[in-house]
């Protein structure tokens, strides 16, 4: 199985260095006790300096690599492009029923509410959201240290896009979009040899979500209804690319999987899928063993 990155392994990557910039940012701004404004600031600066520096790494890498010829790609059969236009076609459906709004579930929800408190109080989580009022005995710090309120608040300080439409429209778009990309990358590892069946699996994997979307606590729920949070970008983002990481020996990436999970959960049930991932294909690789006669069929 080739080992080199691929289109995917750089957007997410990327996504997941965001998210420990703005941790940095998150966690840096509650022990100084600094304003949300001085935490969106250097949010801002913390991430464009970690795209700046992966960037400059991509493109070092790529100036190494200039002097081997790429092996030119196979032309589309007709069914493979048929299939493309298959999932061209359900990915653009779910986009359009995420922006209209009427897959929004906001039942014990508070992500709207925090980030408005952040960003009218210049403070964070010194205001209960839903009373007003400041908190009389303070909070969990498993739930204070979580990055994701203070990301989305950044972005609307900086842009000035309404925390509603950033929230519950255009973040779960650009899940959806990063979700397609883990699984891309999983279907790339099952299989390597041929792009049609990582087709078929993608078109599965959208049809699945479409038909999972029935019930709170289905993936397909997660994505296509509550695709701000951080269980949902953890089970469609995160657990997926940990098994094609796995599946390619590439255990640097997913620690970085396992640190922002850490970011963006916010409570222990469940908090460590991505560690128990990378663990159990490690598992397997040891019992398949280096040495024993059925190597090259467990790689």
């Amino acid at each position: 199985m080739p080992k080199q990155d691929r289109f995917s392994d750089r957007c997410i990557t990327a996504f997941l260095l965001t998210i420990g910039a703005a941790e940095a940012a998150h966690l840096c701004t509650l022990v100084l006790h600094g304003r949300f404004s001085f935490c969106a600031l250097l949010t801002a600066v913390a991430v464009s300096v970690v795209w700046v520096g992966y960037a400059g790494l991509l493109a070092l890498q790529a100036r190494r690599k200039k002097t081997e010829k790429a092996g030119k790609a196979a032309a589309l059969s007709g069914q493979e492009k048929l299939l493309l236009v298959i999932l061209g076609c359900i990915l653009s459906a779910q986009l359009a029923f995420i922006v209209s709004g009427d897959s929004v579930y906001r039942d014990a929800d508070m992500t709207v509410e925090t980030v408005v408190s952040f960003l009218q109080t210049d403070a964070l989580y010194q205001v209960n959201p839903m009373t007003g009022e400041a908190y009389a005995a303070g909070m969990p710090a498993r739930l204070k240290i979580l990055c994701l309120p203070t990301l989305y608040g950044a972005v609307c300080r900086l842009t000035g896009i309404s925390p509603v439409l950033l929230i519950h429209r255009v973040v779960p778009c650009v899940v959806l979009v990063f979700a397609y990309l883990a699984f891309a990358s999983l279907g790339q590892s099952l299989f390597p040899a041929s792009r049609k069946k990582q087709l078929v699996f993608l078109v599965a994997t959208a049809l699945l979500f479409c038909a999972g979307n029935y019930a709170c606590g289905v993936d397909g729920f997660a994505l296509l209804s509550t695709g701000w949070r951080g269980v949902s970008i953890r089970n469609v983002v995160l657990i997926p690319y940990c098994f094609s990481l796995g599946m390619r020996r590439k255990y640097f990436r997913q620690l970085l999987c396992v640190c922002a999970e850490g970011c963006i959960v916010w409570t222990f049930y469940g908090l460590g899928m991505c560690l128990l991932v990378l663990a159990g294909l490690f598992a397997c690789q040891l019992i398949c063993g280096h040495d024993r006669p059925g190597k090259e069929a467990c790689e």
